[in-house]
């Protein structure tokens, strides 16, 4: 189940970078940007963390 839930945040990561992307195209708030994609990559990393940690079991 914990490999699913890490898959599931490694994606939602992955929007989400790509949603700061966007958003930094099309507004010119750097601070939203930044502050979308360091949010995006945290959410990435724990589910990398959460997946690795449910495929050792």
């Amino acid at each position: 189940m914990t490999y699913w839930i890490g898959k599931f945040l490694e994606a939602f990561g992955l929007v989400s970078v790509a949603a700061a992307l966007v958003v930094g195209l099309q507004t010119d708030n750097i601070r939203l940007e930044l502050s979308i994609l360091a949010g995006g990559g945290a959410v990435f990393l724990l589910g990398r963390w959460l997946e690795k940690k449910g495929s050792a079991a």
